[in-house]
């Protein structure tokens, strides 16, 4: 089995992925979060810190792991690991994919991802993790706020006039 270590770099609440353009036949043209294979004895922190000056020139510092997928491919079966990481400097250069996008987290489904991503990317649109990820302070749309908890808003979000806080007013949606 291949371990590879995927990163997720989130930047003003958006989501790092890039298109791959060399290798496996299997991921060439699709969409992918960034990252690489684990070398033999290499810590999987490390692997990803490395795998992201590799392949894109930024130094990355990988905080905590968050969830594995493991998918057989034709030729071969990929444990791939996915880790919150920082970006913490450099100017994003392609090596080994034609293109990259800052997405939303609720956006990243839309996009024709590689087979092992898709599980981590539908993790991430997951109530579990939007809901511990949710954020003080960013703005969120009434449609993002909807589809973390699962509601339709006809009836849409209002702040409160009393606290800090915003009023969700809907029909939850089992």
């Amino acid at each position: 089995m291949l371990k590879v270590v995927a990163a997720l770099i989130i930047n003003d609440g958006k989501v790092l992925i890039a298109k791959r353009s060399t290798g496996d036949p299997n991921v060439l043209g699709k969409w992918e979060f960034p990252g690489g294979k684990v070398e033999n004895g290499e810590d999987e922190f490390r692997a990803i810190e490395r795998e992201m000056k590799e392949e894109f020139s930024v130094v990355v510092k990988a905080h905590k792991f968050i969830i594995n997928n493991i998918c057989e491919y034709p030729n071969k079966v990929v444990d791939l690991r996915l880790y919150e990481c920082e970006y913490v400097s450099g100017k994003l250069k392609l090596h080994d994919h034609s293109e990259y996008k800052w997405v939303e987290i609720f956006d990243l489904l839309d996009y024709d991802l590689a087979s092992a991503d898709i599980p981590l990317a539908e993790y991430l649109n997951s109530n579990k993790y939007l809901i511990d990820n949710l954020v003080i302070g960013r703005k969120y749309t009434n449609n993002q706020i909807c589809k973390v908890f699962r509601c339709d808003n006809s009836n849409g979000i209002r702040p409160s006039s009393k606290t800090n806080t915003i009023v969700i007013v809907c029909k939850h949606n089992a």
